[in-house]
């Protein structure tokens, strides 16, 4: 949706000029280790292949939910390493 759309452009512009990648996805599956927490963040459709080194492929999966036409996405795997965590909320 165009949220995400804009979210995605903002953390892009803020990450300008910086090393590694930058995208928005909500978060899956958090590990609360104190010496090394993790986040695994997936999503379906809206992450950007900036975030990988290697090259993007576009592929056409069923979704199953949503009752639409199959749709194509940029299938590819990120790149592991330190990141920065940023929690928004819609309260309105």
């Amino acid at each position: 949706d165009w949220k995400t759309a804009a979210l995605v452009r903002i953390t892009k512009k803020m990450a300008e000029g910086l090393k590694g990648g930058t995208s928005f996805m909500e978060d899956y599956t958090y590990h609360f280790n104190p010496d090394k927490p993790q986040v695994l963040g997936a999503h379906m459709l809206e992450i950007c292949p900036s975030i990988t080194n290697s090259k993007a492929s576009l592929e056409v999966h069923p979704l199953g939910i949503g009752g639409k036409a199959d749709p194509a996405r940029l299938v590819f795997t990120g790149e592991p390493g330190d990141a920065v965590n940023i929690a928004m909320m819609d309260l309105g």
